[in-house]
């Protein structure tokens, strides 16, 4: 049984999943152990964030990965991986690549009432970098749905309400990904969910997964069969 040694929080359920994902991935099923096992453990004190984060990044990747794993979905959109850091480092250069002050002078007629411009002069390549990384931050925001449907879904249709808790699971788990430091250091964690806020967001991650899971291999077992008998009858005609 998988967490003997983390018995905690392992169940028939979480056994059963664990072994679909990993017929699908093992990869993919070691991250859903690690997250387990990290979860069974009560955090060491003053490592209640890090612990957090490290659940948090194996949720991440779980669900991330997913969609190509299963691959089963007509037409999903692929991970477009680094395309947001490729357009903030273009902006970034286009920035620094200009020489002298981008901002002709605005008079005090042409501010706001909170004192800032209302129209300033910007050269064109800037305006066209920036309009690229809203175009392409906007395009992953509308990908990482669809991609997220044909996980819970087995569809592309990120507007079904069905998607709502594995939504706000995802950005539960995502807010606390990345490891955010506190300065100065508080002898106390900060505003930090208790371990069944975690949990009422995992159990909605994994009831999804179950049943796509589920679903997924019994489609892939119907498939096997389908192919056996084809090639089956082929054999036999061929033999005749």
């Amino acid at each position: 049984m998988v967490g003997d040694d983390h018995p905690a929080l392992w169940n028939d359920d979480r056994n059963t999943l664990y072994e679909l994902l990993k017929d699908l991935d093992p990869e993919l099923a070691g991250l859903y152990s690690q997250m387990i096992v990290l979860l069974s453990d009560p955090a060491v004190p003053g490592q209640e964030k890090s612990r957090l984060a490290s659940i948090g990044h194996c949720l991440r990747e779980l669900i991330n990965t997913l969609p190509d794993a299963l691959g089963d979905v007509e037409g999903f959109p692929i991970n477009r991986g680094k395309s947001d850091r490729s357009a903030r480092e273009a902006l970034v250069a286009e920035y620094e690549a200009i020489s002298g002050p981008p901002v002709e002078h605005v008079t005090v007629d042409e501010v706001d009432e909170t004192g800032q411009p209302r129209l300033i002069a910007v050269p064109q390549s800037l305006l066209d970098a920036v309009g690229r990384l809203v175009t392409t931050i906007n395009d992953g925001k509308a990908r990482e749905e669809q991609r997220d449907s044909t996980v819970v879904l087995g569809r592309i249709d990120s507007r079904d309400p069905a998607l709502k808790p594995w939504k706000a699971a995802r950005k539960f788990f995502m807010h606390y990904a990345h490891f955010d430091r506190d300065y100065p250091l508080s002898p106390e964690p900060r505003d930090l969910p208790s371990d069944a806020d975690i949990l009422v967001h995992l159990e909605n991650i994994e009831a999804s997964l179950h049943t796509r899971l589920g679903a997924f291999f019994d489609n892939y077992d119907e498939l096997q069969d389908l192919i056996a008998k084809a090639n089956e009858t082929i054999d036999k005609d061929e033999s005749a």
